[in-house]
């Protein structure tokens, strides 16, 4: 198991053909590295996260939204993601246990703070961004991550 995970964010440039090779050529990329195990993709361009899945179905994969939603439980289920990346100016509390209820982790950005890191550990979220891990080092006492 890893302490760390990389996050390898996909973003939207180009059509669905170019978007769908990049994807091919990442998924390869991250074999080759023997780093699939180690990685989580994400990306606020969802077809991506199927694609990734068709390509690889043990990558982890995680939706990443920047707004409010009203169902995140659907939104990740329809691209067979596995976990749920919403920013800090965004996050839900009943999302985060219906989320999880569901069998999906929750991570959250960007969270710089003491105070926020605190607090969204005693949430259970499974893991954060931040700007500072030096900061997260500090008060991690049970942090996890997926």
């Amino acid at each position: 198991t890893h302490e760390f995970y990389v996050n390898i964010e996909i973003k939207a440039c180009g059509d669905a053909e170019h978007m769908r090779r990049l994807v091919n050529h990442l998924v390869l990329s991250i074999q080759r590295l023997d780093m699939v195990s180690g990685a989580v993709i994400s990306s606020f361009y969802l077809p991506c996260l199927a694609w990734v899945k068709d390509e690889c179905p043990q990558l982890s994969t995680a939706v990443l939204i920047d707004e409010s939603i009203d169902d995140p439980v659907s939104v990740v289920r329809s691209v067979h993601a596995d976990g749920f990346h919403v920013s800090y100016r965004h996050l839900n509390m009943n999302h985060i246990t219906l989320l999880h209820d569901h069998g999906y982790w929750v991570s959250v950005y960007t969270v710089n703070s003491p105070e926020q890191m605190t607090f969204l550990q005693n949430m259970h979220v499974n893991g954060l961004f931040t700007d500072f891990p030096q900061v997260l080092s500090t008060i991690r006492k049970s942090f996890f991550f997926i």
